[in-house]
């Protein structure tokens, strides 16, 4: 999922159709992570910088060390 984020980070910097299917794959599979923390973080009129991509990818990281640390 990490992964992912990343890549629809870097697609949103170049001209893409967001209708294709990979690119649709990807927001669809990126969303349900990504949609909630966008509610929870506004972006900021003065910069326009989206936030959430960041903010979740941490959030996944720490849910993976966390149930790592409970299975080991």
């Amino acid at each position: 999922m990490k992964f992912f984020i990343v890549v629809r980070v870097i697609i949103s910097y170049f001209p893409h159709n967001p209708e294709s299917t990979i690119f649709r794959f990807i927001y669809d599979l990126t969303e349900p992570v990504l949609g909630p923390l966008r509610r929870i973080i506004p972006v900021p009129r003065s910069l326009p910088l989206d936030f959430s991509p960041i903010l979740g990818y941490f959030l996944l990281e720490l849910v993976e060390s966390v149930l790592i640390r409970l299975i080991l």
